[in-house]
């Protein structure tokens, strides 16, 4: 399992349980835990999954953004307003469509 990962899954497994820190990893992957803390690698590997999941499930929404980024919305509602169109939100509408949200 990738190292950053494994940090992660630690990191919010420990938030969710009000801490803010508590464990160190080695580059071996070794993993030392503060006092108090402890923490399965069955743990690790349900909140892996979990985070994945969410990650994966919002992946229209990175992708929106970037389409987003890429208008001057603006402008383009500027242009709307002065000539009579609705040019922006047919550009939203088309991001929207070309990126659905997951039922």
């Amino acid at each position: 399992m990738n190292k950053k990962i494994k940090i992660n899954a630690i990191s919010s497994i420990l938030k969710e349980n009000g801490l803010t820190s508590g464990f160190t990893i080695y580059d071996n992957g070794e993993i030392e835990y503060d006092e108090n803390i402890q923490i399965s690698e069955e743990q690790i590997q349900d909140k892996v999954k979990e985070l994945e999941d969410e990650y994966n499930r919002t992946e229209y929404q990175r992708l929106r953004k970037a389409e987003y980024s890429k208008l001057n919305q603006m402008e383009m509602m500027y242009d709307d307003k002065v000539n009579g169109t609705d040019t922006w939100g047919e550009a939203i509408q088309a991001i929207k469509e070309k990126y659905p949200k997951p039922e």
